[in-house]
């Protein structure tokens, strides 16, 4: 996983699709975003998740994808 500081100061979080069907396989996770997830160790909430779809690039300005 990758970290990346926002514009706002923040810190982002940066997985993928398959890493989060990996950490819960009947997709709960891709449909909430309310609770804490802890991905490779690191705690990923709600203001710290971008979610990268299967071969999609990474946005020039990260901090506008935040959910």
């Amino acid at each position: 996983m990758e970290c990346l500081d926002t514009c706002e100061g923040g810190r982002m979080y940066v997985v993928s699709y398959r890493s989060l069907a990996a950490l819960d396989p009947d997709g709960e996770v891709l449909r909430s975003f309310d609770v804490g997830y802890y991905l490779s160790g690191i705690r990923c909430s709600r203001e710290a998740i971008y979610v990268v779809g299967w071969g999609d690039p990474l946005p020039e300005r990260l901090c506008t994808t935040v959910l």
